[in-house]
């Protein structure tokens, strides 16, 4: 039988139920290999889908937005970090 040495885990994450647990379980093969965790999570280009009532977002609203957004997912991972 053959063995590994897992030394990195990547976890990506849309912060759904379904990443979280994987998150979970992400942890605990973490615990079991000393591995390091590095989690990921990727914003859409906001840019290219920023259509609010039927118009496009101008470019000052698009900033605020996408700010929002940031701060919200930053947020989220320092959550995830803490528990």
């Amino acid at each position: 039988m053959s063995t590994f040495n897992i030394r990195k885990i990547l976890v990506p994450t849309d912060f759904s139920d379904t990443s979280l647990k994987a998150f979970d379980d992400a942890i605990l093969l973490s615990k079991l290999t000393k591995a390091d965790i590095t989690l990921l999570h990727v914003m859409e280009d906001m840019a290219a889908t920023a259509e609010i009532g039927g118009r496009f977002a101008t470019s000052v609203n698009l900033k605020e937005l996408e700010k929002n957004a940031l701060n919200q997912r930053q947020k989220q991972i320092q959550q995830l970090v803490k528990s």
